[in-house]
């Protein structure tokens, strides 16, 4: 709704170095120019967003984490270069992942194209896209080098799926 705080969701770390990098949004001060209203939600478990339950998901990305999410058969796993063991059992099921894989080569806190592809072989998953591509992936020739269910994501690209609410 117009003029309403906007929810922005993380774990408590993130929230403690948001309110430090950009702690003149969220102090109690008055000064001129525009400052968003936000509002921390911290994540610590599954949450409801819009009325869908979210799944928060342990990554790691590069010396430290990130999270990605599962809202049913949907899985959003990116800024990781490691999926943990525990993560890959709460993705068994997924059908649509959105994995991160910015190029063939490898690095140090993001998943490459075949290492991402391997995730989605393993989880058996029926569409994979693949997100966070770097400059090199040249869409026209890499896009058509993948395994069938497997695509180069696109911004703007919308994705649809049945939730199970039972």
């Amino acid at each position: 709704m117009l003029g309403e705080s906007i929810p922005i969701y993380a774990c408590p770390d993130d929230l403690l170095v948001l309110r430090r990098v950009f702690s003149y949004i969220f102090e109690d001060t008055t000064g001129t120019g525009f400052r968003p209203r936000l509002h921390m939600r911290e994540i610590t478990g599954p949450f409801a967003l819009f009325g869908l339950p979210v799944v928060p998901l342990e990554l790691v990305h590069g010396p430290g984490s990130s999270l990605g999410y599962r809202i049913g058969p949907f899985a959003y796993v990116t800024d990781c270069n490691e999926i943990p063991e525990s993560t890959l059992s709460r993705l068994s099921g997924v059908e649509i992942l959105l994995i991160d894989a910015l190029r063939f080569r490898s690095h140090a806190s993001h998943l490459t194209i075949p290492q991402a592809l391997e995730v989605a072989d393993r989880l058996q998953v029926r569409r994979t896209r693949l997100t966070h591509l770097g400059h090199d992936v040249d869409v026209h020739r890499h896009g058509t080098q993948l395994p069938a269910g497997a695509e180069l994501a696109y911004d703007g690209q919308r994705l649809t799926f049945d939730i199970d609410f039972s």
